[in-house]
């Protein structure tokens, strides 16, 4: 075969652009997956890290990409699996914030919310089963 047959050869090939599967611990990967691991009696193990702050991406380096999952060590935020929803750390299994009728969420690590300001109408909290009513008629500090 000749040098201009073998370049010839070798550009087609290299011209075809190609897509298949990656199988670990099988042979034939499951058609519709691009990772499919396959095991009996192991586990993924996805990367432990240390997430101080759940509205940075630190201590990930070298980008954000949205869905992002790894496992938090860290107790104050919340040991356990976390992904990346592109603003915040988010723990699988979390609850969706409910919104109350000002339309804010309240989602933080430690379920401490305050409320400030001045409250013009009667006031609904709900957390979880119980339903909190309060009627502020008068103005003053109130503590539950």
């Amino acid at each position: 075969m000749n040098k201009l047959q073998f370049n010839t050869i070798l550009f087609l090939l290299l011209s075809f652009s190609m897509f298949s599967q990656v199988g670990i611990g099988t042979t034939t990967p499951a058609g519709g997956s691009i990772l499919d691991v396959t095991s009996t009696d192991k586990g993924v193990l996805v990367p432990s890290v240390d997430i101080t702050n759940s509205t940075t991406i630190a201590p990930i380096t070298g980008g954000a990409p949205v869905g992002l999952l790894v496992w938090n060590t860290n107790s104050t935020t919340g040991v356990g699996f976390h992904y990346w929803d592109g603003n915040d750390w988010i723990a699988l299994g979390a609850t969706v914030p409910r919104a109350v009728t000002n339309g804010l969420n309240f989602n933080t690590p430690n379920n401490d919310i305050r409320l400030g300001g001045n409250l013009i109408e009667d006031t609904t909290i709900i957390s979880d089963a119980f339903n909190l009513v309060h009627n502020l008629n008068s103005t003053g500090d109130f503590h539950i």
